[in-house]
C-alpha cells in the first residue's frame, strides 16, 4: 500500500510549494491515473515515491510518505528499485545499451540477479510486451512506440511491484499509444500497482481504476469507478465537454474571381476540445478559422459562436482570439508589456501581465520592442497578448511554422496549459508532431471539404 500525508515539497528558490498538504492512499493492484494541467505536481509527485526527491533532486520535503511500510526517501535506491520501476517521460533517459537484450537486461545486471534469472525474466519480459522478436535489433532502430515498450520491459525484468509511469503516450502518434495502453492492461494482470501521470486523459481511462486530480500543488478531487465516470465528472473542474460551443452548417465561402475555399462545411466542436485541422495548401483552413474568428461572413450556411449566428470580429472581441501565422501582423505596440497589456486595458479586464510574460519565458524583456524579438519570440508575445483577454475560444493559423522545436513545444504547451483550464482550442498546422502530441481531435479538410473528422 502507498500512503502520503500531510505531504509539502519545496524546490530551492522557488516561492510556492510543488506539492502542499497531499493526503493519498493507493491500495495493492489499484491502477491510478494522475491527471492535471502541467505544472500541477504530477512528476513531483511520482519523483517522491521512487525517492528520486529528495535523494538524487533536492528539494525539502515534510509529512510522510510510506509504500508497504519503507519511507523511499531514506531507503537506498537499489533496495527501491527492486520494489518501484519507474517509466520516464523520455524513454531515452533510461536506454543505456546499443541492442534490445542488453537493454532489457541493464537493470538486472545492476541489481545483481543471478544469470539464469536475468536470462529468464528478460525473455519473459521481452515476450510479454511483444518485443522478444527484436531482441537483436539496435535501439536506435526502434520507433518511439517501441522505446517505450522497452523501457518497461527492462523494468518489468526487474520484477517491480510498482510501476510509475510519467507521461506515457506522450509524443507517439495513435497507433503507438494503442501499443503502450495494451501493455499497460497487460501490467494489470500481473498483480502491479501502477500509477500513471497522464494529460491524455480518455485514452488513459480505459485502463485506470482511479483518476485522482491534481492542481497547483494539491490534490483537487479523486474519481473511482472509473468505467462508469461520465466525461464531466471525470472532467477538469473547468474542463466540461458537454455543450456544442462552436456549429458551422453548409458553411460556403468563395474568394474572388471565383476561387471556392469552403464548400459545404459542417462541423460541431464541444467545449474543452483542443482540434487540429490538417490538409494541403489550400484546403480552407486558414478560411475556417477566420469564419469562425469573424474575420469574414461565410457567403452560404452559417456559423454559431457561443450562441451567436454569422457573428462579427467586434461581437466576439474577448471570447474568441485569432493567432495569425505571422505574428507581425498583430505587433503594434512599442514594448512588450505595452502590447500585453492592450487587449486587458481595452476590455477594462484585471490580469496579471507580468506573470503571462514569466509563463512565456519572457521575463527581462517587457520594454523590448517586439520588432527586435526572435520569430519565436514574437510569436509567444502575440500568442499572450491574446492570452491577456482570457478568450473562451482560441483559433491558430499555423502556430508552429518558423520555429525550431524547443519553441514549438514551448508555445503549444502554453495553448495546452489554456486548454487544461478549459477553453476550446483549434490550430490549423503541417506539423504532424504538434498534432500526434497535442490534439485531441483530427479534422483534416481538403478542397474546402472535410475529409476526415476523428477523435484521438
Amino acid at each position: 500500500m502507498i500512503s502520503l500525508h500531510n505531504v509539502n515539497c519545496f524546490y530551492p528558490g522557488a516561492s510556492e510549494p510543488a506539492l502542499k498538504e497531499v493526503n493519498l492512499t493507493i491500495k495493492k493492484k489499484e491502477t491510478v491515473l494522475l491527471a492535471g494541467p502541467s505544472g500541477a505536481g504530477k512528476t513531483t509527485l511520482l519523483y517522491l515515491l521512487n525517492g528520486i526527491i529528495p535523494q538524487i533532486i533536492k528539494a525539502n520535503v515534510d509529512g510522510s510518505v510510506r509504500i508497504n511500510g519503507f519511507c523511499p526517501s531514506q531507503s537506498p535506491m537499489p533496495i527501491i528499485s527492486r520494489q518501484i520501476g519507474t517509466i520516464f517521460q523520455n524513454p531515452q533517459n533510461q536506454i543505456f545499451a546499443s541492442q534490445v537484450y542488453e537493454d532489457a537486461a541493464f537493470g538486472c545486471e545492476n541489481l545483481m540477479f543471478p544469470g539464469n534469472k536475468t536470462k529468464n525474466d528478460v525473455k519473459k519480459a521481452l515476450k510479454e510486451i511483444g518485443l522478444w522478436e527484436f531482441r537483436d535489433r539496435n535501439v536506435h532502430h526502434l520507433s518511439a512506440g517501441e522505446k517505450r515498450k522497452l523501457a518497461i520491459a527492462g523494468i518489468l525484468a526487474m520484477g517491480p511491484k510498482i510501476i510509475l509511469m510519467d507521461e506515457p503516450l506522450g509524443d507517439l502518434d495513435i497507433v503507438a499509444r494503442k501499443m503502450i495502453l495494451k501493455t499497460i492492461a497487460h501490467l494489470k494482470t500481473t498483480n502491479c500497482t501502477i500509477i500513471i501521470a497522464e494529460h491524455r486523459i480518455d485514452e488513459a481511462l480505459q485502463v485506470a481504476d482511479r483518476v485522482v486530480w491534481v492542481d497547483k500543488g494539491s490534490i483537487y478531487k479523486s474519481c473511482s469507478g472509473v468505467s462508469n465516470i461520465s466525461k464531466s465528472s471525470y472532467s477538469h473542474p473547468s474542463y466540461i465537454k458537454n455543450e456544442n460551443l462552436i456549429t458551422a452548417e453548409e458553411v460556403r465561402f468563395t474568394y474572388k474571381p471565383g476561387i471556392r475555399a469552403l464548400n459545404g462545411v459542417n462541423i460541431e466542436l464541444k467545449k474543452g476540445e483542443f482540434a487540429a485541422l490538417t490538409g494541403p495548401n489550400g484546403s480552407g483552413k486558414t478560411t475556417l478559422l477566420k469564419l469562425l474568428a469573424g474575420l469574414i461572413k461565410p457567403e452560404k450556411g452559417k456559423v454559431i459562436i457561443g450562441g451567436k449566428t454569422n457573428p462579427s470580429m467586434d461581437e466576439l472581441i474577448g471570447k474568441v482570439g485569432f493567432l495569425s501565422q505571422n505574428p507581425d501582423e498583430q505587433l503594434f505596440n512599442d514594448s512588450v508589456i505595452n502590447e500585453v497589456y492592450f487587449g486587458p486595458n481595452n476590455l477594462n479586464l484585471i490580469c496579471d501581465v507580468r506573470g503571462l510574460i514569466l509563463d512565456a519565458g519572457l521575463s527581462g524583456y517587457e520594454e523590448r520592442h517586439p520588432q527586435t524579438l526572435s520569430r519565436g519570440e514574437r510569436q509567444r508575445v502575440a500568442l499572450i497578448s491574446i492570452l491577456a483577454m482570457g478568450p473562451e475560444i482560441l483559433l491558430l493559423d499555423e502556430p508552429t511554422t518558423g520555429l525550431d522545436k524547443k519553441n514549438w513545444v514551448k508555445l503549444m504547451k502554453m495553448i495546452e496549459r489554456l486548454n487544461t483550464g478549459g477553453a476550446t482550442i483549434v490550430f490549423a498546422t503541417h506539423n504532424e508532431h504538434a498534432v500526434e502530441r497535442f490534439a485531441t481531435r483530427y479534422i483534416e479538410l481538403n478542397e474546402g471539404k472535410i475529409k476526415h473528422d476523428q477523435i484521438l
